[in-house]
């Protein structure tokens, strides 16, 4: 296993950082609209595509990318409206793939249904949202920050340069909305779960997910399971953020998001904490008294099925008048929607309630008596400076930092007596990744 671990380590500096478009290259958004039920391009739609993709068509841009989203009215049934979005954002994808846009470039998403007080508002529901980014610059455009040599003299420069690539997701405040990760990760927002600024409630909020379950994950971002000086056993890191027109946004106060982390087995004790990385870059675990961790089946959720169980809750919810009841019902219906798939898949998950977004870890305090818990220290063949030492358990999943110690000594604290470990160090200096 630790063999697999060095490779992917290797593997992941050599092939270096994932690229993508930044938020501040070009972006051109416009809508095509469609007659009611109906999922064809009209004439007027296909102009409003040709005028969105005349710069693409001239071949004024290196690279590009398009992100469709397909919307319908809420008239009718909830499935039969999330399919016919589905079938619009398709049609303009096949119309730009006939006019020579690449489809390996564009990106379809469904919202499904949209809410409407009136009939003007349900036929400008009836679109489909389009999203062209592109690069005219001769060099790739990367990820927020630009890959950037290790240097000696920047410690965070070599973990930026190998950050995992964000996942983003657009969803409606006013609805209750699930979303799921590469990894794994199942979020269930709540509807009106976020602070509004008052005049911004009608725009969509951006919710942006890094997923941590590996070893190589953690290492990458920089990232230990310590609170204090007690050492956590984790069973999953994330971070995540909402935005909505680029600022950043909390959860309304009493509010919880419900997160799901897949597991291959459940172990008790697991509670719900938040982070912050201190001065020295590492984070420093807090135990969150308002969170609960429960172990439980995998939330297998089906795309088709994401609209309907929005429609479920919101209608659901609004009989319900007590919070924390109206909290604890969802939970429950949700996890009942999918147990019995689940089960005979054999997946598992720990379910988490957590009022605070950003870094958010799944952890028990490692049950080992003070007694069994040592101290370690050893003489380091680097040196301290632009180095960073971690020290990764074989039983359990938890990884610690090493600290500089009296006389240049490396420093562990407080760990289980009697266990295996591997040590790896990342020498920044020689931008080199070396095992000890």
């Amino acid at each position: 296993m630790m063999n697999n671990f060095f490779y992917s380590l290797m593997i992941s500096w050599w092939m270096g950082i994932t690229l993508s478009f930044a938020q501040t290259s070009p972006v051109r958004t416009s809508s095509v609209y469609f007659a009611y039920k109906q999922s064809e391009l009209s004439a007027k739609a296909k102009q409003k595509l040709d005028q969105t993709f005349a710069r693409l068509y001239r071949k004024q841009v290196l690279d590009y990318e398009v992100t469709l989203t397909g919307l319908a009215d809420s008239v009718g049934n909830v499935a039969a409206n999330h399919q016919l979005a589905n079938k619009r954002a398709l049609a303009v994808k096949t119309y730009l793939i006939a006019q020579g846009v690449g489809a390996d470039k564009v990106t379809v998403k469904v919202l499904g249904e949209r809410p409407a007080n009136n009939e003007d508002e349900h036929r400008r529901n009836r679109r489909v949202e389009i999203v062209l980014r592109w690069q005219t610059r001769s060099k790739p455009i990367a990820s927020k920050r630009p890959p950037t040599k290790p240097s000696e003299h920047n410690i965070q420069v070599f973990f930026d340069s190998v950050r995992q690539t964000a996942q983003t997701f657009v969803i409606d405040n006013s609805l209750d909305t699930i979303l799921v990760g590469k990894k794994g990760t199942r979020m269930l927002f709540y509807a009106q779960s976020f602070y509004i600024p008052r005049g911004q409630t009608a725009k969509p909020i951006t919710i942006t997910l890094r997923e941590y379950y590996t070893y190589a994950d953690m290492v990458f971002a920089d990232l230990t399971t310590t609170s204090g000086r007690r050492l956590l056993e984790t069973g999953g890191m994330l971070q995540i953020r909402a935005t909505q027109a680029g600022k950043a946004l909390r959860l309304k106060r009493g509010q919880n998001v419900l997160l799901s982390f897949p597991t291959n087995s459940l172990k008790k004790g697991m509670t719900a904490f938040n982070g912050k990385r201190g001065n020295e870059g590492l984070i420093n675990w807090q135990r969150n008294n308002r969170g609960w961790v429960r172990g439980g089946s995998l939330l297998c959720i089906n795309r088709p099925r994401i609209c309907w169980l929005r429609r479920l809750f919101s209608r659901r919810l609004r009989l319900l008048k007590n919070k924390e009841t109206k909290k604890a019902t969802a939970a429950n219906r949700l996890m009942m929607a999918s147990v019995n798939q689940a089960n005979e898949k054999g997946n598992k998950a720990y379910v988490m309630s957590t009022n605070r977004l950003d870094w958010v870890n799944c952890d028990a305090f490692v049950g080992v008596s003070n007694s069994a818990m040592v101290k370690v220290q050893v003489a380091p063949h680097h040196s301290f400076r632009n180095t960073r030492y971690y020290l990764l358990l074989h039983q359990r999943r938890s990884v610690v930092a090493g600290y500089q110690y009296y006389q240049g000594k490396l420093y562990f604290r407080r760990l289980p007596k009697g266990e295996k470990a591997t040590l790896i160090v990342i020498d920044y200096k020689k931008a080199s990744i070396v095992g000890i």
